[in-house]
């Protein structure tokens, strides 16, 4: 049997490009390099979800894989020594599996705010601008309820909402609020930028979540004679010849393997791909030497300035005539986007989650909340300690954040 249809890794075979990596980004890319005609070596940590064989748990529409272990890269753990808890640990769950947190987040499909995007670019990120990102924003989706020069139409990624016509009790009850506290009605939370409430953009259609894996990996792309996927594949550091990566060592059914490329492009998240650079020698020299690494690259922003959306969930029980109908599957239907007022300069920068159920079952379509987070984060967090060890990462809070956070908690 050809190997390109069982997953095997063919020894010391060179192709043109290898993506490391199968997330929201790595699928993107094995999807349109393929399609370039170049000879593509794909791996992915993680299982498969192959077309037409896409676990039951993973196609729900209500998020049931993000509490698969089988789907998660045991033993991640931060350090909350920066919030005040020294020497504690908390599970940090990242995804292993093809498709990355497409396949296993709530599908929420927000933008940033586009004065974000704009403050990439004062920052030295040139391309990244509001302007350069939207047209990619536009090919990516298939907007069922908004078109023209804000929206896409036809592409592999469909994007929904649910009519407030449709809204549940309590979802119902917490836009009565926002309206009362001068939170207006938003129709398009992707086109309209102000703080307000409205419907929540989804990745699903009426039936099935849509991840990076089922919109860029279909039948058709799979069936590429030049596209070879190998998962549970783990890549433990890159080749070199000089300063120059020609590919990496990777670990599949207990047997080490070289992978050989002329373009080796790590998208294998903001958590491993530092880590993979940090264990070939890629990074701050000094941090690398000390735990016995050869420095090969001297790159000091590798493991710094990871930022994500933290998040604190409050619950409430939801009396019988406030429960969600069955047939309304997911759990976020919409959303309060609203300033913190910590900083005059700064608009929009907090996200409240309205859930009118906690989980599938009996228990959780009794249980509702609310999830406030940091639409804009600026606390940081590092991924130096541990080089070996794929599990550590630090996050520092800054003061103003935590005052942030509080103030959102109603």
């Amino acid at each position: 049997m050809d190997r390109r249809h069982t997953g095997q890794l063919e020894p010391r075979r060179h192709v043109d490009v290898l993506v490391v990596g199968a997330g929201s980004a790595g699928c993107v890319l094995a999807r349109r390099l393929s399609a370039s005609g170049m000879q593509v070596q794909f791996v992915e940590a993680g299982r498969d979800t192959p077309a037409g064989a896409v676990p039951e748990d993973i196609r729900d529409v209500y998020p049931r894989s993000y509490s698969n272990s089988a789907y998660l890269w045991p033993g991640l753990t931060a350090d909350l020594g920066a919030v005040g808890h020294p020497g504690r640990q908390s599970p940090f769950p990242q995804a292993r599996v093809m498709g990355g947190g497409s396949s296993l987040m709530g599908m929420v499909a927000l933008r940033g705010v586009p004065d974000d995007y704009d403050a990439w670019v004062a920052g030295g990120a040139t391309g990244w601008g509001w302007a350069d990102v939207l047209p990619a924003f536009r090919r990516l989706e298939d907007d069922w309820d908004f078109d023209g020069e804000l929206h896409g139409r036809g592409g592999p990624t469909t994007i929904r909402r649910h009519h407030p016509a449709d809204w549940p009790p309590f979802t119902r009850a917490i836009a009565q609020a926002a309206g009362r506290r001068a939170l207006p009605l938003v129709d398009d939370m992707n086109g309209e930028f102000g703080d307000g409430h409205g419907r929540l953009p989804l990745t699903c259609t009426l039936t099935s979540r849509v991840s990076a894996a089922s919109a860029y990996l279909d039948a058709a792309t799979r069936e590429r004679d030049n596209l070879h996927i190998a998962c549970e594949t783990f890549v433990e550091r890159i080749l070199w010849k000089g300063r120059r990566c020609t590919g990496v060592v990777a670990l599949q059914n207990g047997t080490r393997r070289e992978l050989h490329a002329d373009h080796t492009i790590l998208a294998a998240g903001a958590i491993h791909s530092p880590a993979i650079m940090l264990r070939s020698g890629a990074g701050p020299p000094d941090d690398v030497a000390a735990v016995g690494i050869e420095p090969v690259l001297d790159l000091a922003g590798v493991g710094t300035n990871l930022q994500n959306h933290p998040v604190v969930y409050l619950a409430t029980h939801l009396r019988p005539q406030a429960r969600q109908p069955t047939w309304l599957r997911p759990h976020f239907i919409s959303a309060l986007r609203f300033s913190s007022g910590n900083d005059p300069a700064m608009h929009a920068d907090m996200i409240m989650l309205v859930m009118n159920k906690s989980s599938w079952h009996g228990l959780g379509q009794a249980i509702g909340g609310l999830g406030v987070g940091l639409y804009l984060p600026f606390s940081r967090a590092s991924r130096r300690a541990g080089v070996n060890d794929p599990a550590p990462a630090r996050r520092a809070a800054t003061r103003a954040e935590l005052a942030r956070m509080i103030d959102g908690v109603p």
